[in-house]
């Protein structure tokens, strides 16, 4: 599944991009989306603390499943670690900190969108949490221009976190050097996927997703994002 769109001309590439495929860990933008709403509700602030107990402590990607027991985290540094580490004991406190899972959807079909939702706490190893890649896009696109989702001052935040994202082995790697990328990706043994935000050189901006289901941890699903990736680049750079 591809979806990419032209900032400069509003064309699009839409490859079963309304077809629904398992989140992995991509559904950490809706869920920072939400936190980032929350707070501008007044619920709480980037500064709160929370602490990582057990209930909250999960395998899989991220540093906080090694944390003592009770330490205490800002929001803001949550918000970081689950997306530039894609942490999910972080992604599974702040969930609960914006209510629980049910605020997140609901907060999801409050934007308009319909195909994607959130089942399972991190890690969700059997694909239950879903979402599209037209889903994704128009979250991307939101963050980065809509000022009524969200003031600019936490869109900026927001994207600063994606501009660190650790894993740059997927869309990224069919990037040229100079380009800047903002994503976040996802990666379960069925399914690997990227969504992000590209400004090449030139200065030429797109959004992309690719969403790719795969034989069990196949090398074959990061071969195709990277040519994919690739192939897309050099189309809008030339």
């Amino acid at each position: 599944s591809i979806f990419v769109w032209d900032y400069d001309t509003q064309n699009y590439v839409d490859i079963n991009a309304s077809e629904n495929f398992a989140t992995a860990s991509i559904i950490k933008i809706p869920v920072l989306i939400d936190v980032f709403r929350s707070i501008e509700a007044g619920q709480f602030s980037l500064d709160d603390t929370m602490s990582l107990t057990e209930y909250y402590r999960t395998e899989g990607s991220g540093s906080l499943q090694f944390r003592a027991q009770n330490s205490e985290y800002t929001i803001d540094e949550l918000a970081r670690r689950m997306i530039v580490e894609s942490d999910n004991s972080a992604t599974n406190m702040l969930i609960a900190k914006v209510g629980s899972m049910t605020d997140v959807n609901q907060s999801i079909r409050d934007w308009g969108l319909k195909n994607t939702y959130l089942q399972t706490w991190l890690p969700d190893l059997g694909g239950t949490n879903r979402t599209t890649a037209r889903d994704m896009a128009t979250m991307l696109y939101n963050i980065d221009t809509n000022e009524k989702l969200l003031s600019p001052e936490s869109r900026h935040r927001m994207l600063n976190y994606m501009a660190h994202v650790h894993n740059n082995r997927l869309i990224q790697a069919g990037l040229d050097s100079g380009a800047v990328f903002l994503h976040k990706t996802g990666d379960i043994g069925s399914m690997l996927g990227d969504a992000g935000i590209v400004i090449c050189p030139n200065g030429k901006k797109y959004l992309v997703v690719i969403l790719a289901n795969r034989p069990h941890n196949s090398p074959l699903g990061k071969e195709f994002i990277v040519q994919a990736s690739r192939i897309i680049y050099n189309y809008m750079v030339r």
